[in-house]
């Protein structure tokens, strides 16, 4: 058996797998989890009286925090 053979062989007997242990509500919960990031100019206040203009996130900066 060459290695590319072996490989493509794990791959799909892991995906077979990996199906059958996933949920049908796991999959409705990360289908529900779709966030929009809106990207743009914000004015930024970085001492009194001292604004900069600058890039932020959701109109935030910095911007939100993301965990995956």
């Amino acid at each position: 058996m060459k290695r590319r053979d072996f490989l493509v062989t794990a791959g799909a007997v892991a995906t077979g797998a990996a199906s059958g242990l996933i949920l049908p509500s796991r999959l409705q919960a990360a289908a529900k989890a779709d966030h929009t990031i809106h990207i743009g100019p914000v004015s930024f206040e970085i001492a009194p009286g001292k604004t900069i203009k600058t890039i932020g996130y959701n109109g935030r900066v910095p911007g939100p925090l993301l965990r995956m």
